[in-house]
């Protein structure tokens, strides 16, 4: 049934788990987006979907794939806005309390397209507009994106799990009530943007790098399916409600007990597949690790220098700028991942890296060493030897520890900023 955890699980409700991303952020702001905007339309309240249309942006500032989702959710909302006009007649809703007569139909479609899109776009505009800046500065894009993730062909079904099963109720439920009912047209509205999205993702699948990746937007289809499975259980509990509470507060806990297995098969499963990590767990748990020698205290801000095979725990444990980063499992001309064409007409190529590092982490000469450590400006280095030459035990503070059963000295240049 494909992953649940350990990839990039369809299931958005899995996002919410630590470490946090900048997309998973943005998957939390969507139904605070979505409340704004039903309650705007519900309301006819301009403040409402001017709050909507501000967190519209948070999104865009935090992950491309949501932000399409919710503007082209926007787009056809306002094509098509779900607000009784006046002088029509007042229809029931989904909470079965007729609108008030008295109320008048509310703000115009200019007047919505406005509170929505304006501060969205604004708020966007302060990523959009430097990053299209850079793009023609720097002579477009280049394709660093690693490989994507390809889950079989019904994982999406296995992450949804009985969410999916109730949606279909869901789906009857609101269907009728598509035209009076703004919580139906804005949440039907944003399943078939995404929708589209996957379609576009699919078509265009060697297009615009990660952007085009389908299962960035799988889990984005979750948001509006789990909706629909809310007011499916919702109207399945109703109806046996009213014939025997006992039955149906039995059946919702029923309900309840099968959305337990995933997480904890998901948690038993993931030990499988990440394998643990004892180096990082010694540093947190306070025994004398290289890790914990190389950032000692949080918060510091260092610039270090250790191996490309150790940069990404170095990166992952201190927050530290390095010399040198492998992104990769290999080095690479792009190896420091940056999408832009011409960024290495301004900034230090690979090469000049790698080079500056086997200079860091090899000492010879006293000279250079100190030199390149001085140009790169390089607080801490870790060399992969027990010992050193006889002038760096004398010049700075040397601690040796090992890592992964290799002797290690981390060696202090200089303090850090805090």
């Amino acid at each position: 049934w494909g992953d649940m955890l350990f990839i990039r699980s369809y299931n958005m409700s899995f996002n919410n788990l630590a470490p946090t991303f900048p997309r998973d952020l943005g998957f939390a702001l969507l139904p605070a987006f979505l409340l704004l905007l039903i309650l705007g339309f519900r309301n006819r309240s301009l403040a409402a979907l001017t709050a909507a249309g501000v967190v519209l942006g948070l999104i865009g500032l935090s992950t491309g794939e949501s932000m399409f989702a919710g503007l082209g959710t926007v787009v056809l909302i306002v094509a098509a806005p779900p607000v009784a006009r006046t002088g029509s007649k007042p229809r029931t809703g989904l909470d079965g309390e007729p609108p008030d007569p008295d109320r008048r139909a509310g703000p115009g479609r200019l007047r919505i397209a406005a509170a929505l899109l304006l501060p969205s776009l604004g708020l966007w505009s302060l990523w959009i507009g430097p990053l299209a800046y850079n793009y023609f500065k720097f002579g477009g894009f280049t394709g660093s994106a690693n490989s994507p993730v390809v889950l079989p062909a019904g994982a999406f079904l296995g992450a949804w799990g009985i969410t999916a099963i109730f949606a279909v109720v869901g789906l009857i439920v609101w269907l009728p009530a598509l035209r009076r009912d703004a919580g139906a047209r804005i949440v039907l509205t944003m399943m078939v943007v995404v929708a589209g999205l996957l379609l576009l993702a699919h078509l265009f699948s060697k297009g615009f790098s990660t952007l085009s990746r389908e299962h960035r937007y799988w889990p984005l289809m979750y948001l509006p399916l789990a909706l629909l499975a809310a007011a499916g259980a919702t109207r399945i509990l109703t109806t046996i409600g009213e014939r025997s509470r006992a039955v149906a507060i039995a059946v919702a806990l029923v309900i309840a007990l099968l959305c337990v297995p995933s997480p904890i098969l998901a948690s038993v499963a993931l030990p499988s597949a990440k394998h643990d990590q004892p180096e990082v767990e010694r540093a947190l748990t306070g025994h004398r690790a290289m890790l914990s020698l190389v950032a000692p205290t949080p918060g510091m801000r260092c610039v270090a220098a250790t191996t490309p095979e150790w940069s990404h725990a170095v990166f992952a444990f201190s927050g530290y700028r390095l010399v040198f980063y492998r992104w990769s499992r290999r080095i690479w001309a792009n190896s420091a991942h940056i999408r832009y064409a011409g960024i290495y007409a301004h900034i230090p190529t690979t090469k000049e890296r790698v080079a500056a590092l086997d200079v860091l982490l090899a000492p010879h000469g006293k000279r250079q060493w100190q030199a390149v450590a001085r140009r790169w400006n390089v607080n801490v280095v870790t060399i992969p030897k027990g010992v050193v030459p006889a002038w760096m035990d004398q010049r700075y503070r040397v601690e040796r520890t090992s890592y992964k059963a290799k002797s290690v000295s981390v060696v202090w240049v200089k303090p850090c900023s805090t």
